[in-house]
């Protein structure tokens, strides 16, 4: 597998899953269960990752996530934010 980098957009703690931005702008699903050395109440939305990507029948999903603390971005557009909550939608229909 290929590491991917993105930035967390969302972080829905209560359901324990959020989504992540690939640099190539595709919007990735994480589960609390991917992730490899931090807490899931210590992400942060604007924070960049590394990860894996596996098939699931809902489409792909980030496995090995490793959060990068040193780096967080603050230029999350509206635009990122509308494409992000369509893919949810889509997610919780299926």
């Amino acid at each position: 597998m290929d590491k991917h980098t993105g930035i967390i957009k969302f972080v829905f703690r209560n359901k324990g899953y959020g989504f992540i931005l690939d640099h190539d702008g595709s919007t990735i699903f994480f589960h609390a269960s991917g992730l490899c050395g931090s807490e899931f109440s210590d992400l942060r939305e604007g924070s960049e990752v590394e990860f894996d990507i596996s098939d699931s029948p809902k489409g792909p999903k980030a496995i090995g996530l490793i959060v990068n603390e040193h780096r967080i971005r603050h230029d999350i557009t509206e635009e990122d934010a509308e494409a992000i909550c369509e893919r949810l939608k889509m997610l919780e229909r299926a």
